[in-house]
């Protein structure tokens, strides 16, 4: 009887054990459910951003509205045309003039505008491939920072002021304006999707810059230094 009792007392420890191992293994597999459901709730935000980003620098007010870009062309007169040489001094005088067409996103600060590549002036943005990392994920956030630009430019024509003497093999610098008159390295900075190129002191973006530091918007959760863009996205 003593054997039965105890073996019975045996049998049961064993099911309580089972038991447990199965409760512990439900838990492990509700919690690790739980993590991916939160890590797919961060990245559909991430990617979002951009668009939120959009609504508030609108709702914000802009300070680079620029209505003569696409003004109306002028009256047609009865004055005779300007000879050639003519013509060539009042373009140098007026230097140079803005290139506009429907704009492509290439990287957060970089653009094709009829058929001709335009870096944003005085702004920066990570390769379109470039990973971020943060301590709760990792995402695109160089090709993120290339369709906020495609949506601030809104898929209409764009106009783009070179910079004088801004040619240069890697494109043109230029500030960019959308049809609403919106300054497009203003508005990037603002979400956070790129940053100042130069000195922050003598920048027009500081103030879009030092609000998207601090709402932690755009890149700079888990922010990336410049110089360790193309390190990284080269991996």
């Amino acid at each position: 009887m003593a054997k039965d009792e105890a073996a019975a007392a045996e049998a049961q420890a064993q099911a309580a054990e089972a038991e447990a191992r199965n409760r512990a293994a439900q838990q492990q597999f509700w919690q690790a459910a739980r993590a991916r459901k939160q890590k797919r709730a961060r990245v559909r935000l991430v990617i979002v951003v951009g668009g939120i980003a959009l609504g508030a620098s609108i709702a914000g007010g802009a300070t680079f509205y620029a209505p003569g870009l696409f003004g109306a062309s002028p009256p047609v007169t009865s004055a005779a045309a300007p000879s050639p040489a003519t013509a060539a001094q009042v373009a140098k005088a007026q230097g140079p003039q803005p290139l506009t067409g429907p704009a492509q996103a290439i990287d957060g600060a970089t653009l094709t505008v009829a058929g001709q590549t335009i870096r944003l002036q005085g702004v920066q943005a990570p390769p379109a491939s470039l990973l971020c990392r943060t301590n709760v994920m990792e995402y695109r956030c160089g090709d993120i920072a290339r369709r906020v630009l495609d949506s601030f430019a809104g898929g209409a024509p764009v106009a783009c002021l070179p910079a004088s003497g801004a040619a240069q093999a890697a494109g043109t610098v230029a500030i960019c304006r959308n049809r609403r008159g919106w300054d497009l390295a203003a508005m990037q900075v603002e979400a956070g999707w790129a940053i100042i190129q130069g000195a922050f002191e003598s920048s027009p973006y500081r103030a879009e810059q030092a609000r998207a530091q601090a709402n932690g918007a755009g890149l700079w959760p888990g922010f990336v230094k410049p110089e360790q863009w193309v390190q990284q996205a080269s991996r």
